[in-house]
């Protein structure tokens, strides 16, 4: 009995999944490939003008755009820091022996 309810939810949710999915730009027609695509009923989000202006101002950064073009992590040199030189430095000699010890040990084990 479980088996049926469920099998038949699957279906149902299936159903209207595949149907709302597709209610937009892709309706069904007895084709090859079984839909037809209508880019006319879709909902434009922008217009092309606005994502040209978008593209340039994105380009106009011209390193930032290499790597964002590539999908390459920025370097450190281009990431924004939160701490200051000096906020840096002070928490470079608030470290303990022991604690300088404990990270040597783990990164400078066989020099």
């Amino acid at each position: 009995m479980k088996a049926t309810i469920s099998s038949a939810a699957v279906a149902i949710a299936l159903t209207v999944l595949g149907s709302s999915a597709q209610a937009d730009t892709f309706h069904n027609a007895n084709t090859e490939i079984g839909y037809e695509v209508h880019v006319g009923d879709s909902q434009s989000g922008k217009t092309s003008e606005q994502v040209r202006q978008e593209l340039v101002a994105a380009k106009s950064n011209k390193r930032e755009w290499f790597f964002t073009n590539l999908n390459a992590a920025k370097p450190g040199w281009m990431v924004p820091t939160e701490k200051t030189r000096e906020q840096v430095a002070k928490e470079r000699d608030s470290i303990t022996p022991e604690e300088r010890a404990r990270i040597d040990e783990i990164y400078n084990t066989g020099a």
